[in-house]
């Protein structure tokens, strides 16, 4: 959404550009007419915001210009084009202090339209250059302007390897501490093998019926519990080898 775009009543524009204006900013621009030349920008924009209020720069074919900001015409796009830049460096402030993934990824929110918006400062610079030939000052801006969309093409670059990494790192964590539970849980499957046999047995013998069995020697006893350790083992061989298979 673009705020509604007011040309100033006293700027005498040829009525060619003066047509080409709507009711709203539009995208980021260059309206040329015999030397006359309106630049529509766009202040630098808000992180969670859609709103695009312009600027707007007329440069005469004598070389004055004019906005509709406050303070004279040049100065005021150099100013303009320094808020971007004071915007970038920021954002790098940011991300040097930041390495959580929500602190990133408001970094990303915000960088993202500073940089289409940057972009676009840029194009409306180059295209202002190529019209009023070699201007020092102009060529000066849009050097800067380039620089500052390569700053904040960087800073997204790195902001999210950044993000990527955290969500790698924290990926390998959950698969470390899987391996760790299921690790425990293969321990835990030997474990219950070794004793369900004679868990078994145990809960057979105690059966209170007449067997005969409470008549037995002691050493059939003990036999009775080799044997059932014995077939416990055996169960767990048979775990670990399907396991591996």
């Amino acid at each position: 959404m673009s705020h509604r775009l007011i040309v100033p009543s006293t700027w005498e524009l040829p009525p060619e550009i003066r047509s080409r204006f709507g009711t709203e900013a539009g995208r980021q621009r260059l309206m040329e007419h015999e030397g006359h030349l309106v630049l529509i920008l766009h202040r630098v924009p808000e992180a969670d915001s859609n709103d695009r209020e312009p600027v707007l720069f007329w440069r005469q074919p004598d070389g004055k210009w004019e906005t509709n900001e406050k303070g004279q015409g040049f100065p005021a796009l150099k100013k303009h084009v320094e808020s971007y830049e004071q915007a970038a460096e920021a954002l790098d402030l940011k991300l040097d202090t930041t390495r959580d993934a929500d602190g990133l990824f408001r970094i990303l929110s915000a960088a993202a339209p500073l940089s289409r918006a940057a972009k676009n400062l840029h194009q409306v610079l180059q295209a202002t250059r190529e019209a009023v030939g070699d201007d020092t000052e102009i060529i000066t801006l849009r050097d800067e302007a380039y620089s500052i969309e390569r700053t904040i093409d960087l800073l997204r670059i790195e902001a999210k390897n950044a993000l990527d990494f955290d969500i790698a790192r924290r990926a390998e964590e959950q698969a470390a501490q899987s391996r760790q539970i299921s690790i425990a849980a293969h321990r835990l499957n030997l474990m219950a093998a070794i004793f369900l046999p004679i868990t078994a047995i145990a809960s057979v013998l105690g059966v209170n019926m007449v067997t005969g069995l409470g008549q037995l020697p002691t050493g059939m006893f003990w036999l009775l519990m080799a044997f059932s350790i014995f077939l416990g083992f055996v169960l767990m061989f048979v775990i670990q080898r399907r396991s591996r298979s």
